[in-house]
């Protein structure tokens, strides 16, 4: 099946999927294919963030951020073809010990992952999780995946893949002749700034560009009000650059600053999600960048991505404690 290699995730996942359900005699045999297939694809990604380095500069940001969705990606698309050749229920298991278990059940959970599928893709998948660096587990891997052998090789490759974000990073650090900005470098500071929101930091590229294609740019000067205890809640602020402070009786005799938001935080999730009034005032204490995200998109939002709404949770769970700890001692 064609649609088996296509770069798109939720394609690649269907067709596994129609694989799985159908009545091919070679249907585990293509499942199988395809574990191996995008396992090595995953460790390609990982060997290339050798040859990026980590130097804050903004082209290798970009190009350092398409290649860990690469891997992201395609780890994915693996584990969902191991869920469609073994049992669901004791695969996703795995996952959840990988990424929230101790050390204890991480590593029952590398023992049961390396008895599952087919013995070279088990070996794969359980050393991209072992601990040690990438490098030592690199040279552990040997063969088993086709690994670029330079930055040149790797660089090449990137500039052959079919890869949407690959592409627009690799352009993004590019100048272009005549062009004062370049379009696809104003995308990923963008997406790379959302990268950064708590919020936001477990989506990959696809679902950031959803956000964003959903959000509005916010400006304000030092001073200036964002919104207004009492007003209507209609929208969500993430706070991209500069910082601002939220007030208790803004500008009244009992004025009480209850804290300082720095690039990365967000408010105005609680007055979206109760339809309540704001229950601060919130000012610019200096130049902020911000992105509103009105409050139907944001609950769309968490209908798609669930996993928003743990941020959420814990975020506000916090801050009810913070409030609470005012209450008792309102020094």
């Amino acid at each position: 099946m064609p649609y088996l290699a296509d770069p798109s995730e939720p394609t690649a996942a269907a067709a596994l999927e129609a694989v799985a359900a159908g009545v091919h005699p070679r249907r585990r045999h293509l499942l199988s294919t395809e574990l191996r297939r995008r396992a090595g694809l995953a460790w390609h990604a990982l060997a290339g963030l050798c040859f990026v380095p980590d130097d804050g500069a903004p082209d290798t940001r970009f190009v350092r951020a398409a290649v860990c969705d690469t891997f992201m990606r395609q780890r994915r698309i693996a584990f969902r073809a191991l869920e469609l050749l073994e049992s669901q229920r004791v695969v996703r298991r795995v996952e959840r010990a990988l990424r929230f278990g101790g050390a204890r059940a991480r590593g029952d959970a590398l023992e049961v992952l390396s008895n599952l599928g087919d013995r070279l893709a088990a070996r794969m998948l359980v050393l991209m999780h072992e601990p040690g660096t990438l490098e030592e587990r690199l040279a552990t891997l040997g063969g088993a995946a086709a690994l670029p052998a330079s930055r040149d090789a790797f660089l090449a490759d990137a500039r052959r893949s079919t890869d949407r974000w690959l592409q627009m990073a690799l352009a993004a650090g590019t100048p272009r002749v005549g062009e004062t900005a370049n379009p696809e470098s104003a995308v990923m500071e963008r997406l790379l700034a959302l990268k950064r929101i708590p919020l936001f930091e477990n989506l990959n590229l696809d679902q950031l560009e959803a956000v964003l294609r959903l959000a509005r740019d916010a400006a304000y000067l030092s001073g200036e009000v964002i919104v207004r205890e009492g007003d209507p809640g209609g929208e969500l602020y993430l706070v991209l650059e500069g910082s601002a402070e939220a007030w208790l009786d803004y500008g009244g005799p009992d004025a009480r600053q209850l804290s300082t938001m720095a690039a990365g935080s967000y408010f105005g999730e609680m007055a979206i999600l109760d339809d309540a009034p704001r229950s601060a005032t919130v000012v610019a204490c200096e130049a902020a960048r911000l992105l509103a995200l009105d409050g139907e998109s944001l609950k769309s939002l968490l209908r798609e991505m669930p996993e928003i709404a743990f941020e959420l949770i814990r975020v506000m769970t916090a801050r009810v404690r913070a409030a609470e700890r005012r209450l008792r001692d309102p020094r």
